[in-house]
């Protein structure tokens, strides 16, 4: 059995880039349209990334941390998933600022997910994935 020792001033902290994440994310452009819990009228925002338990928007509107959100994920024809609606939690936000605009970024955690729209927003995801790593392969097999 080999044992491992730690130097001092070594830390069983992770790595900076380590991944705690419980579900991957996936990098996506998609429309989004959502209404807070008072049914104000509905915004538009742009979901950035996705995963099985959340997801990270772009919107232009200043949103609470803790405000709960009824979402629309509009996916494009072709796509197994049609639109899906999902309730969902800002966990975190950060303010962008730019000379053009100024705008949001949200981390958002579902709540409330159909469990049919669960399934398939599972299996886009697997599929996804393992075609992001199919292409990186054939890519690097590539001259």
């Amino acid at each position: 059995m080999q044992k491992f020792f730690l130097k001092q001033g070594d830390s069983m902290r992770p790595k900076k880039n380590f991944e705690r994440r419980r579900f991957p994310r996936i990098s996506v452009d998609l429309p989004l349209e959502y209404q807070s819990q008072d049914r104000s009228k509905p915004h538009g925002a742009l979901v950035l990334n996705l995963s099985e338990a959340g997801l990270q928007l772009f919107s232009l509107q200043d949103l609470p941390i803790g405000a709960v959100l009824n979402i629309t994920v509009l996916f494009p024809k072709g796509f197994r998933l049609a639109n899906f609606k999902v309730s969902a939690e800002i966990v975190w936000k950060s303010v962008l600022y730019d000379v053009d605009f100024n705008g949001y970024r949200y981390g958002l955690r579902f709540i409330k997910l159909l469990r049919e729209d669960q399934w398939e927003l599972q299996r886009l995801l697997h599929s996804y994935s393992g075609l992001e790593n199919r292409v990186e392969i054939k890519l690097m097999e590539t001259p």
